[in-house]
């Protein structure tokens, strides 16, 4: 009597933790969050250290700058002449005054500039994140798709390969038949496991990016791959606006006027015949001349080679798109012969590979497309 009841206990308790890790493991399954893209987006913003630190930056630099500031009107009101008495303590005196210049002309636009460097580089570095975040989610996407298409081709397989070996039993086909089937699953399931592997890379990505545990499990939202559509007329006047409001555009001309600044300053405050600093500042000034004229003309070299490359793409997505319409059609068509038996199985897997296939192909030039443009929108938009 004492054992059945040691018996019931053991089996209640048994029960009871099978409960509770089912309850747990559900609970855990629940507690997966689905991101939509935008709350992708709103997150990594969020989160971002690389953004905390440039605000530091910048607090930092805007600090600096008000300092200069602050240096520069203490500097104006120092007279233009040193007396006799730097002169006699060995000290030069164009060189004070060259320097108590700097301090009020140069310096606080120095500081400035270094400012607003920082700030661009915070604009930047958004649209960077959300560049970067949308290329990873819809790649994810991509994967699912390619992979739930692999499980369906690796079924299809596997069930072609339950015939062959009921047909075998039955004499009506040899065994060396086999072989086909049983490589090509092997090479489907070789290709399922590098695409479960990339998802897993993009994944341990993206949760890096979001600020989420490299391991933990995340569900995103599926939507389309939207097809973009871009306006070519718009090239002359990219061009233009890259080449005047780029953020290292507007540096190295900052630099020239500097170095201009500093050559009327060293001017202004010394009666050497010949300065040394002119020579250096000459050839600073000459070098920043040179480095815009070819950074301007690598922005539109840029700028009209990525054109051509979104065109080429937009025409790939045009031809996959017919291939993918011909392959559903021939789909229909092939199940209908199925149906009224005028077309096996194995014919029928075939079409579907390439339905499939094509399926893939329109999908990956569609991503392709919107990544590229999204690349080049974002090239845009930088400062």
């Amino acid at each position: 009597m004492g054992k059945n009841i040691k018996m019931k206990i053991s089996i209640i308790m048994a029960v009871l933790i099978i409960f509770q890790c089912s309850t747990a493991f559900a609970a855990e399954t629940n507690n997966i969050i689905e991101f939509d893209l935008q709350t992708a987006i709103d997150t990594v913003l969020k989160n971002s250290n690389s953004l905390k630190l440039l605000d530091e930056k910048i607090k930092n630099a805007n600090d600096r700058y008000y300092y200069y500031c602050n240096l520069a009107i203490a500097a104006s009101s120092i007279p233009g002449h040193v007396g006799q008495d730097l002169i006699d303590t060995g000290k030069t005196n164009d060189l004070y005054l060259i320097e108590n210049k700097k301090i009020e002309l140069i310096y606080p636009k120095q500081k400035l500039n270094d400012l607003n460097k920082l700030k661009y580089e915070k604009l930047n570095k958004i649209v960077d994140l959300k560049l970067n975040i949308t290329e990873k989610y819809f790649t994810i996407l991509s994967v699912d798709k390619q992979i739930s298409y692999q499980q369906d081709l690796i079924n299809r397989l596997e069930e072609a390969l339950k015939v062959k070996n009921n047909d075998i039993k039955f004499g009506k086909s040899t065994a060396s038949s086999l072989t086909d089937i049983e490589l090509n699953i092997k090479i489907a399931n070789k290709s399922m496991v590098q695409f479960i592997r990339d998802k897993e890379k993009m994944v341990m990505s993206l949760n890096s990016l979001i600020g989420k545990p490299i391991n933990e499990k995340i569900k995103i939202k599926e939507i389309d791959i939207p097809i973009v559509e871009y306006d070519f007329s718009n090239i002359e006047k990219n061009i233009s606006d890259r080449q005047q409001n780029n953020a290292t555009i507007k540096d190295i001309k900052y630099l020239i006027e500097e170095a201009k600044l500093e050559v009327e300053i060293v001017k202004g405050n010394t009666n050497r015949e010949d300065p040394i600093e002119l020579d250096a500042l000459e050839i600073a000034q000459l070098s920043q001349e040179y480095a815009l004229k070819d950074e301007m003309a690598n922005i539109e070299k840029y700028i009209r080679q990525e054109n051509n490359t979104i065109l080429n793409l937009q025409d790939d997505i045009k031809i996959k798109s017919l291939n993918n319409e011909i392959c559903q059609k021939n789909l229909k068509v092939a199940q209908e012969k199925l149906k009224v038996g005028v077309m096996s199985q194995s014919e029928m897997n075939s079409v579907i590979n390439d339905s499939e296939q094509a399926s893939i192909e329109y999908m990956k030039a569609k991503l392709d497309c919107y990544l590229e443009v999204g690349r080049f929108n974002a090239y845009i938009e930088k400062q």
